[in-house]
């Protein structure tokens, strides 16, 4: 097992050990310790509604040696006909994983992303996650370049769903990704495209083992003691035997005056 890091668009990073983060609310950990699992999300299902997309202009730039009418054909066949919109269907096949990318915790992320003071970061390293990933996933660095984006290759979808804007830079995310191409087909035959997307499943579940994923669990600097409590003992049932502790940005950490 190992996830393909040789795409060119899944850049890697310069030091393969750096550490990964992933803030996650209660309820996400929980899912996460009773599957012994990874959780890979539909792209079209992301908050970021730029998520997978590409402005026009830039996609008829790349077909620019084709005549000015052909170009507005081809994007009215796209738009009455949706379930072959490549850039749709690579929303709808593709599902991800992601990660922060920093050797520290982030205040910003874990308000960002834990939604309250119950909530939970896990540790790991690149390299770790790489290695423990099954082949059919891809693993690389997001590229916060939307703006300049050019799509020069057509035959790259991936490229789309590894470009942000530069307005989510702070993230510094490490995505993984799932390509399921076998519902491209069944995209391309249906007939009504709602009913279809409602029955492509929003999730992927990834089974890895937790213990050799996860170095540390890290407890939300502002979660009160009987939260940290609950935590071990849900540790300790689901067999997670690695540290458990509280953030380094908790308070109680420091003598100050």
């Amino acid at each position: 097992m190992a996830a393909n890091t040789s795409h060119p668009a899944f850049l890697q990073p310069h030091n393969v050990d750096i550490r990964l983060w992933k803030y996650l609310t209660f309820e996400k950990f929980l899912s996460l310790l009773v599957q012994n699992a990874v959780i890979f999300s539909r792209i079209d299902t992301f908050e970021d509604e730029f998520e997978g997309k590409i402005e026009k202009r830039k996609f008829l730039n790349a077909f620019s040696e084709m005549n000015h009418e052909m170009n507005i054909k081809m994007m009215e066949y796209i738009e009455q006909q949706p379930q072959h919109n490549s850039f749709m269907q690579s929303r709808l096949t593709n599902f991800a994983t992601c990660w922060c990318m920093s050797n520290h915790e982030s205040v910003a992320l874990w308000k960002v992303f834990s939604k309250s003071d119950n909530s939970i970061a896990i540790q790991t390293k690149y390299s770790k996650l790489a290695a423990l990933l099954p082949e059919n996933t891809f693993l690389g660095c997001i590229t916060y370049d939307f703006e300049e984006f050019s799509w020069n290759n057509p035959d790259n979808m991936f490229r789309t769903i590894m470009t942000k804007r530069k307005s989510f830079e702070y993230e510094k995310e490490v995505r993984a990704l799932l390509f399921k191409p076998e519902y491209i087909k069944i995209l391309c035959e249906t007939k009504n495209i709602n009913e279809t997307i409602e029955n492509i499943p929003k999730i992927q579940i990834c089974p890895i083992d937790i213990n050799e994923l996860i170095e540390s669990i890290y407890i939300n600097p502002k979660a009160e003691k009987w939260f940290y409590d609950i935590v071990k003992d849900v540790c300790i049932k689901y067999k997670y035997v690695n540290q458990i502790r509280k953030s380094d940005l908790c308070i109680d950490n420091y003598d100050l005056m």
